[in-house]
């Protein structure tokens, strides 16, 4: 199971964060709120709500795969494979918090994640914050339910 979890969590974060840094070229907006520490202006035009809507179906679709790649192998309950579908969440948002946001946006700063006019959110908690709903309000029953889709297309 750490062998499933550790694949589909590496190639997940790989689409993550490619998909991130288009929507820091292409869409910046998206993540005006997250990083100016709560102000939000000039809305969400429609570019923003196709990125956060591929940002929600990599992290659904990631662990509905390793959910039903669990329930393939022998004895497989609702535990284990809740298990792997948490388990590829927990290691999407830890690779968010660690290389994309502390790496990459804290330390390295490149000009792609400066938004002029906005103050840097260089706070650890803040970002720890972020990724930690992303783990548990989110994330388990974002699990729970990729677990009962298992149940749907695979069977007991």
């Amino acid at each position: 199971m750490i062998a499933l979890i550790l694949t589909i969590g590496s190639a997940a974060s790989l689409a993550f964060t490619i998909l991130a840094f288009v929507s820091y070229k292409f869409a910046p907006e998206v993540w005006l709120y997250e990083l100016s520490g709560g102000r939000e202006d000039g809305g969400a035009p429609l570019k923003s709500v196709f990125f956060a809507v591929g940002f929600i179906l990599i992290l659904s679709g990631s662990a509905c795969v390793a959910a039903i790649l669990q329930a393939e192998t022998p004895n497989s309950d609702f535990f284990s494979r809740f298990i792997a579908a948490w388990g590829v969440i927990t290691f999407i948002c830890i690779y968010d918090f660690i290389v994309i946001d502390v790496i990459l946006y804290m330390w390295i700063k490149p000009g792609l994640m400066t938004f002029p006019g906005f103050p840097r959110l260089d706070s650890y908690t803040a970002h720890l914050r972020a990724s930690l709903k992303g783990i548990f309000p989110i994330g388990l029953p974002m699990s729970a339910t990729c677990t009962g889709m298992s149940y749907l297309l695979i069977g007991v």
